[in-house]
């Protein structure tokens, strides 16, 4: 996928990872950090997809696993079905971010 628009998602991962999770439950959302170009980590959402590869939404970017975890030096925090996200969602109030054990 081409990176079009992306000043307008930046900041905005937990809420585009969630949409797309809560309309695609074969998905599951990915809670945890990246970091890249000497940049301190920052907290970030991901979905992983039926096929395996993981999507960024924010920049659009589908990738292998392996791929994704090089390029955004990702680390996985907390994953979630998608009844634990409806329930966290409901919970929290917010798109996150969560830990396991509520908001």
């Amino acid at each position: 996928m081409k990176a079009t628009g992306i000043k307008k998602r930046l900041g905005k991962c937990y809420e585009l990872a969630g949409r797309y999770a809560l309309d695609h439950p074969d998905a599951v959302l990915v809670h945890g950090s990246i970091q890249g170009n000497g940049h301190p980590r920052l907290g970030h959402a991901w979905v992983v997809l039926a096929s395996g590869h993981l999507l960024d939404l924010v920049t659009e970017y589908e990738l292998p696993r392996d791929a994704f975890e090089r390029y955004f030096n990702a680390e996985v925090d907390a994953t979630y079905t998608h009844r634990e996200l409806c329930l966290q969602i409901v919970d929290a109030k917010t798109w996150g971010p969560w830990t396991k054990e509520g908001p």
